[in-house]
């Protein structure tokens, strides 16, 4: 019987990246268990209002923290930002979908997704080709509402979404929003960034507006 890849996609602004987004990586390659997992670093995200660091920036902190877990199933892919900067499209995932597929034909795709973003699923682009090209996996932290049905702006038509495969994690004290705070204050980021995309941060130059 001929084994068909499993290929996970993992997308986000990594604004910065922090522990709580390796963990997940980790999590998804064990437990699902995936052949390949590609990291994916947002050009213009349709659900924020803009990055605060560089495209730049953010791609070398993800792959320097990638790095760190020494798995080659792990790939850091720079193909939305290219998007973003070559064609200034917004970084849809349904394009993302349909790229992987063409990169692996015949692949089983799995969209990795926190609760936040589970429960936004119905007002994505193309939700519902999604859900049907892609196994859809919940990681979800003890506490967080499991799931809650999001209602698209003028319609009275709700469509709900089911988790293919749920992990679950212990609870995570950590954001990105938290870290920009920690680091305009000039507090620290011990135990929240990996070490290694916090020394990509510390020796570039950046205009930032952390406090935004």
């Amino acid at each position: 019987m001929l084994n068909v890849q499993k290929i996970g996609l993992f997308g986000g602004s990594f604004d910065p990246i922090h522990l709580g987004h390796v963990e997940i990586a980790q999590m998804a390659i064990k437990e699902i268990p995936l052949d390949i997992l590609v990291v994916m670093p947002a050009g213009k995200a349709p659900h924020k209002n803009g990055a605060f660091f560089s495209d730049e920036l953010r791609l070398k902190m993800t792959q320097a923290a990638m790095s760190d877990l020494n798995d080659d199933r792990i790939i850091v892919s720079d193909w939305e930002m290219k998007q973003a900067q070559v064609n200034g499209k917004t970084s849809f995932t349904v394009d993302t979908m349909r790229y992987l597929k063409k990169k692996y034909p015949g692949a089983e795709l799995y969209l990795i997704l926190g609760t936040d973003m589970f429960n936004t699923l119905s007002t994505w682009k193309d939700p519902e080709i999604i859900a049907a090209n892609m196994k859809l996996v919940l990681v979800n932290r003890r506490g967080e509402k499991l799931y809650k049905p999001s209602r698209k702006k003028d319609s009275s038509d709700i469509k709900t979404y089911t988790p293919d495969v749920v992990i679950s994690a212990e609870p995570l004290e950590v954001s990105s929003t938290e870290i920009r705070r920690r680091l305009a204050a000039g507090e620290s980021v011990d135990g929240l960034v990996p070490d290694s995309a916090l020394r990509v941060l510390k020796t570039a130059s950046f205009d930032a507006d952390l406090t935004k």
